[in-house]
């Protein structure tokens, strides 16, 4: 984000900078392996993995947690060897630890069950991952952190 503010109006504005990367089903590895049910989970998995650990620092160096990893929310370089978050409006600055566990058991959860997308034809993935007890699918996004009265960060 560049900057942010109020109008003459008293609406709310905010100049955001492009988001680099493209949905994971988008990129150029997983047309490679969509039509191969192990190599397209791997991928998948590995996917989940890199959301997870960027999710993760994130929370670590600015103690905002992006509750809202869904597959359009989460964008990846063309090799998907990186992981570029956007879509903050469900951050919150939870005061529990965030746990890997739980982290990686919500960016499953919604990699898995993504509105419109069957990821490597559908179908059960190889390996289950826990959703975790902490977060509710049906209702995923919690009080944002703007209804809380927080500055929104700059860090990205």
């Amino acid at each position: 984000m560049y900057m942010w503010g109020l109008d003459p109006h008293h609406q709310r504005w905010m100049l955001v900078k492009p988001a680099p990367g493209t949905r994971l089903d988008k990129t150029a590895a997983y047309r490679r392996v969509q039509h191969s049910p192990q190599h397209c989970w791997a991928l998948v998995n590995h996917a989940i993995d890199l959301a997870t650990a960027s999710i993760l620092s994130t929370y670590e160096s600015s103690h905002y947690l992006h509750q809202d990893p869904v597959l359009g929310n989460v964008l990846f370089d063309d090799n998907v060897s990186r992981a570029h978050l956007i879509d903050w409006g469900c951050a919150t600055t939870d005061s529990r630890q965030a746990t890997p566990a739980d982290v990686k058991g919500l960016v499953s959860h919604f990699f898995q069950n993504s509105r419109g997308v069957q990821l490597c034809g559908g179908g059960p993935p190889p390996q289950v991952v826990h959703i975790p007890v902490m977060h509710a699918p049906a209702n995923h996004c919690p009080m944002p952190v703007y209804h809380l009265g927080h500055a929104l960060p700059g860090w990205h």
